[in-house]
C-alpha cells in the first residue's frame, strides 16, 4: 500500500522479473486477464533480457493483440466522476467499492495508473517463442474479433482461441468452463510429462491392491 502504483508498462515488468527470479528454477505458465494479458506479453518478449526463461505457455484471457490498438476511449485521465461512471459500466468494480467515497479516493490513483497502462501500451509486433492460448468475451464488445484473431499474427507456434459466453469479466461468471480450458491447454503443453506421472501412480495404486 505504501508502492507508488505504476503507469508504465516497462517499469512494471522489470519490477516484476526481480521478483519473479526466485522462481525461476521451475516451469512455469503465464495467466493474464485484461491488462495482466498485456503485461504477460511484454514479461515473455524481456525474459532473455531479464535473463528468465520462457514460459511454458501464454494464456491471455479478455484481451486485445498487443500489437494492435486499443477499441476502447482512453479513461484515465478523466475527471474523477466520470471515471467512476466509466468503471461502473465495464461491471468489474463491485458497486459496494464504487460508493464507498472513502476507499475510492485510495483506489482511484491505484485504478487510474492501470487503466494509463491499458490505453496507451502497444508494442512492437514480435512472435513468441512459446505457444499461446487465448480465451475471449462473446459479449465483451470492447474486444472485437480482429482485436482477439491478431493474437495469431504474434505466435510463432500454436495459437488457440476460445469464445467464453459473457462480457469483460466471463472469468467470474464462467469460472468453471475458464478453469476447463486453463487446464487443458496446459496438459497439451505437458502431456508426455502427465502421462508418465498418472502411469506411476496407477502402477503404485496396484501395487496396493495386489498387496491387500
Amino acid at each position: 500500500m505504501s508502492e507508488a502504483p505504476h503507469s508504465e508498462m516497462s517499469t512494471l515488468v522489470a519490477d516484476l522479473a526481480l521478483a519473479f527470479h526466485q522462481l525461476a528454477d521451475k516451469p512455469y505458465v503465464l495467466f493474464g486477464h485484461s491488462l495482466g494479458g498485456l503485461v504477460a506479453y511484454e514479461f515473455v518478449q524481456r525474459c532473455g533480457q531479464f535473463g528468465l526463461p520462457q514460459p511454458q505457455l501464454l494464456i491471455a484471457s479478455a484481451c486485445r493483440a498487443p500489437h494492435l490498438p486499443s477499441k476502447r476511449p482512453s479513461i484515465h485521465a478523466l475527471p474523477q466522476a466520470e471515471f467512476i461512471d466509466k468503471l461502473r459500466e465495464l461491471n468489474g468494480t463491485p458497486e459496494e467499492l464504487l460508493s464507498n467515497a472513502e476507499l475510492i479516493q485510495f483506489l482511484i490513483p491505484l485504478l487510474r495508473a492501470d487503466f494509463k497502462i491499458a490505453d496507451l501500451y502497444r508494442a512492437e509486433p514480435s512472435r513468441l517463442q512459446c505457444p499461446v492460448t487465448v480465451l475471449a468475451g462473446m459479449q465483451d464488445w470492447d474486444i472485437p474479433e480482429a482485436s482477439v484473431e491478431g493474437w495469431r499474427e504474434l505466435a510463432s507456434g500454436p495459437c488457440e482461441i476460445h469464445w467464453i459466453p459473457g462480457g469483460h469479466f466471463f472469468v467470474e461468471h464462467e469460472r468453471k468452463l475458464v478453469l476447463e480450458k486453463i487446464n487443458t491447454a496446459i496438459s497439451q503443453i505437458n502431456g508426455t510429462a502427465t502421462g508418465e506421472k498418472q502411469n506411476a501412480q496407477i502402477e503404485r495404486a496396484c501395487r496396493v491392491l495386489n498387496a491387500s
